[in-house]
């Protein structure tokens, strides 16, 4: 009886010892814990400001074709110029040669 008092002793006396362990692993930890929540929160936010940023340079990407589209229709626009000149000299020509049929 008294071998079985004396470990039910030693097995109060460990829990008391692994519960002050637990407690002052838990106060060491607890600064580097709470650091590395701060650091995931942020790390979060710049996540959600990454993921803005990549939508953002996907629209001027698409902006980007767009106006390169444009400027390349642009390079077309001396051509058509040049064409609808030459059309509307045409059409005086025409019209002048049906002013002198008519007369």
């Amino acid at each position: 009886m008294a071998e079985e008092r004396s470990k039910a002793v030693d097995n109060n006396s460990s829990v008391a010892v692994s519960e002050t362990c637990l407690t002052a692993v838990q106060e060491v930890y607890k600064e580097k814990l709470e650091r590395m929540k701060r650091t995931l929160d942020e790390l979060r936010s710049s996540q959600k400001v990454v993921e803005t940023a990549v939508e953002e340079c996907k629209v001027d990407m698409e902006w980007q074709s767009h106006l390169e589209q444009l400027v390349k229709r642009m390079d077309l626009l001396p051509a058509y110029i040049a064409k609808s000149q030459d059309i509307a000299k045409d059409m005086k020509g025409l019209r002048l040669r049906m002013d002198r049929a008519k007369s």
